[in-house]
């Protein structure tokens, strides 16, 4: 008996048996038409579509609520506390969401400041750019036709481009300092992903040691007992 897995073992034949006919086949059929990152793209782009869709339906829905029934040229504290929360709860809600399919960024300079910061690939970077944008306009259109009077939902006080660009193009009116709440937001980016860079490069994880650690290091005299 002994003898005999002897020769089993020292067959290569037995230890590598050959594929049955028809796996090839079926394994291409699995992984479809494209590549795994060409799937991921496409995977990602729809994420930021959808997921920023949601986000700012949500957002400029409760918005036009609060200035339909209290204009918005006389604000008061309940009404910008609504429409901040609406914000507030609909990115916490549709990132929590969308994180494990696109990252859930919803912003083209969150994106802008990860691909500078390479921490997002620049091919996905730009290819989620506009996805972003057209989930913006689809909820300030969706918003527009689903809700009665006209689209009231301000740009101000934005670091969202895309929150900014699509109740300005469903209004066709784009204000003339609407440019700052592209170049606000992209400058911000810019600065954001060079502080990132200079922590990274000057080791920050060394800076204050053990932050990471449940309990004290043993070896570090300033921590122990």
């Amino acid at each position: 008996m002994q003898k005999f897995f002897n020769r089993r073992q020292a067959d290569p034949s037995q230890r590598n048996p050959a594929p049955l006919e028809g796996n090839e086949n079926s394994e291409s059929k699995q992984n479809g038409i494209f590549s795994k990152t060409v799937r991921g793209h496409l995977v990602a782009m729809s994420g930021e579509f959808v997921g920023t869709t949601m986000f700012l339906f949500f957002a400029f829905g409760g918005t036009q609520i609060a200035n339909t029934i209290t204009p918005a040229s006389a604000p008061d504290l309940q009404q910008l506390l609504f429409i901040s929360l609406s914000f507030g709860f609909s990115l916490a809600v549709t990132a929590w969401v969308f994180y494990r399919i696109s990252g859930g960024l919803f912003n083209p300079a969150v994106t802008l400041g990860m691909m500078i910061s390479n921490t997002l690939p620049w091919t996905r970077g730009l290819l989620l750019l506009p996805a972003q944008m057209a989930g913006g306009l689809v909820a300030a259109g969706l918003v527009s036709c689903m809700f009665p009077g006209p689209l009231a939902v301000n740009t101000t006080l934005s670091h969202n481009p895309t929150r900014s660009f699509g109740p300005c193009a469903v209004n066709r009116n784009f204000p003339g300092y609407h440019w700052i709440y592209w170049l606000g937001p992209a400058f911000g980016a810019i600065l954001a992903a060079g502080y990132y860079k200079f922590a990274k490069y000057s080791h920050y994880e060394e800076a204050n040691p053990g932050q990471d650690a449940s309990h004290p290091s043993e070896d570090d005299p300033e921590r122990g007992e």
